[in-house]
């Protein structure tokens, strides 16, 4: 489920690119279930927050750094050849949200080619406070979603929409567990995980994170 999530992130980080609207295709289904979760996150300050902090936090400058090196490419890269990834996305893609189009976005942001067929850079000032480090931007952050809402709604969709609960059931399939697993088994991944580690992040705390920086990172030139 852990890869699921970092779909989940990569759809937040994108949406600046519509105007915090998840692209559509087809019947628009799936873009529209997930559309209600992105109404809840204050997008504008997690991008304000997530700015500050590289112009402040030096720790937190270099893991976004290390999150632009060749090694993140080529992990990119890995996961996106996989064909369980493909197959995935082809879901999503067939159930009514442009993924296609997101992943094509996402990887110009890294300089990688397209997969089928940049986020933008974040603009805003540098006079917040924060609390400092890697670990201080995930507080942050967090303190900025409301964690209780998005729960109710998981629950409400999960309980009365057939498209939301069909979209769980696939991600949550055991035909990609070897994927998830697979990885952060990656040997760019544990060549990342290491420098990270020299960075003072914990390898627990970069095995959970690590999707949220890959994400972050996308937003600086």
């Amino acid at each position: 489920m852990k890869f699921a999530s970092a779909i989940f992130v990569i759809l937040i980080a994108a949406s600046p690119l519509n105007a915090y609207k998840i692209p559509a295709t087809g019947s628009g289904a799936l873009a529209k279930e997930l559309q209600d979760f992105i109404d809840l996150i204050p997008l504008d300050q997690i991008i304000q927050v997530t700015k500050t902090y590289y112009a402040q936090d030096t720790q937190f400058r270099n893991i976004i750094q290390l999150m632009k090196t060749e090694e993140l490419k080529q992990w990119m890269l890995d996961i996106e050849s996989a064909p369980e990834f493909k197959l995935l996305i082809n879901y999503v893609q067939k159930n009514g949200l442009d993924i296609y189009y997101l992943v094509n976005e996402f990887n110009k942001s890294l300089n990688l080619p397209p997969l089928v067929s940049g986020i933008k850079a974040f603009f805003g000032s540098f006079d917040n406070k924060i609390t400092g480090g890697f670990i201080g931007y995930l507080i942050d952050i967090a303190a900025l979603v409301p964690l209780e809402k998005l729960s109710d709604l998981f629950t409400e969709k999960s309980k009365n929409s057939e498209v939301f609960k069909a979209f769980i059931a696939e991600v949550s399939s055991s035909k990609y567990f070897d994927f998830y697993n697979n990885i952060f088994e990656d040997k760019h991944y544990k060549n990342l995980e290491n420098d990270a580690i020299n960075l003072g992040v914990t390898r627990n705390d970069f095995h959970t994170f690590s999707p949220i920086f890959v994400i972050a990172a996308t937003a600086f030139k």
